[in-house]
């Protein structure tokens, strides 16, 4: 009874990160469409700039770990949804994260 009982906080744990990490991503699309000003510079020093690298890193942060789960295929699919698609490969994102990966440090 309790393995089940802890699997079944373990689920809810994953749901609500999926919905948390969900939130972030409609945030940012919030922060870009409603002009709200942002506190991070860009490397080109203008706003749409700063967004843009925002969405980049939080795309490659996204695929990097969109394979472990379902609930992370969900918030790939849920940034997919809102940016219209990926802007990266994939599979060229997978070969660039992984190929500095250590065999047997356990990832």
């Amino acid at each position: 009874n309790l393995n089940k009982r802890s699997g079944g906080r373990w689920k809810g744990a994953k749901v609500k990160a999926t919905i948390i990490s969900t939130q972030a991503i409609y945030r940012v699309q919030g922060i870009e469409v409603k002009k709200e000003p942002v506190s991070f510079k860009s490397k080109s020093g203008k706003r749409d700039g700063a967004i843009q690298e925002l969405w980049q890193e939080l795309e490659k942060l996204i695929l990097s770990m969109a394979n472990i789960s379902s609930q992370h295929g969900k918030v790939r699919d849920c940034l997919y949804k809102i940016r219209g698609g990926p802007s990266v490969s994939e599979e060229s994102l997978y070969v660039s994260t992984t190929s500095g990966a250590k065999s047997g440090d356990g990832e």
